[in-house]
């Protein structure tokens, strides 16, 4: 927020600029009449300038370093969602197409296509692009929340009560893959605005699970957003796609 730029009138005015000052990062004294930074002297509103000046700056670089943080974050599990989505591509079945194989000589051997009397083999069903941007593994893609194109940032608002959670997401990514099934973790803030990482499980039936209880996922949209962002304070979270769970 800038300051105005009003000549301080009082010894506590004087005292709430070099307050700020300080708040501000800056080297900051005062005496009776006059203002100094780093030994120099200035005015008022010089220094009331160089407080503003110091606090975008601050605030820039919390906004990179909160950047650099979400691009780390993207890299560690790139490797992840890479594999899911080569999986995705490469699954499928073309029978008029025509192969290459290697033979041990190193040649390639063309293969012909099959005959116009052959009946191809049934289509697999398509299935879903990972999309989920947090740890997940396992057969996920049945999941709106791993395939939705709002899926690869989430914040979940979690409407049960989750029995263990998780201070970082590499202890919750752990924790995912050795439970042994299909998971998903994700950032989650509770009732009291409390944020932790949670992990769901995928069940025998493809249900979404959060120690064995079945939930659903729901991206929000529109005024329910709106409301869910305005609970949240921080500019990274405010900025992720908003999601609730909650008891199916």
């Amino acid at each position: 927020m800038t300051m105005t730029k009003a000549t301080p009138k009082t010894a506590a005015d004087r005292d709430a600029l070099i307050a700020a000052a300080l708040n501000a990062g800056l080297d900051a004294t005062r005496t009776a009449k006059d203002f100094f930074v780093a030994g120099e002297r200035v005015t008022p509103a010089q220094l009331i300038a160089l407080t503003d000046d110091a606090r975008r700056e601050a605030e820039a670089r919390a906004e990179a370093f909160e950047a650099a943080e979400a691009i780390r974050a993207e890299v560690e599990m790139g490797e992840g969602d890479l594999e899911d989505q080569l999986d995705d591509l490469l699954d499928f079945e073309d029978p008029g197409a025509v192969a290459e194989v290697v033979v041990e000589s190193g040649k390639p051997v063309e293969v012909a296509a099959p005959a116009d009397d052959v009946q191809p083999a049934p289509s697999k069903p398509a299935r879903g692009v990972i999309k989920y941007g947090p740890p997940c593994g396992g057969d996920i893609a049945h999941l709106p929340i791993a395939t939705s194109p709002e899926a690869g940032n989430p914040l979940v608002h979690l409407r049960v009560e989750a029995q263990t959670t998780y201070k970082t997401k590499a202890e919750a990514a752990a924790a995912g893959k050795a439970s042994g099934k299909a998971f998903l973790a994700f950032l989650a803030v509770d009732t009291n605005l409390e944020t932790a990482w949670v992990v769901a499980t995928v069940g025998d039936e493809g249900q979404l699970e959060i120690d064995g209880q079945t939930v659903a996922a729901e991206l929000l949209t529109g005024t329910e957003a709106d409301a869910a962002r305005a609970k949240l304070d921080g500019k990274r979270l405010k900025e992720k796609s908003q999601w609730r769970v909650q008891a199916a």
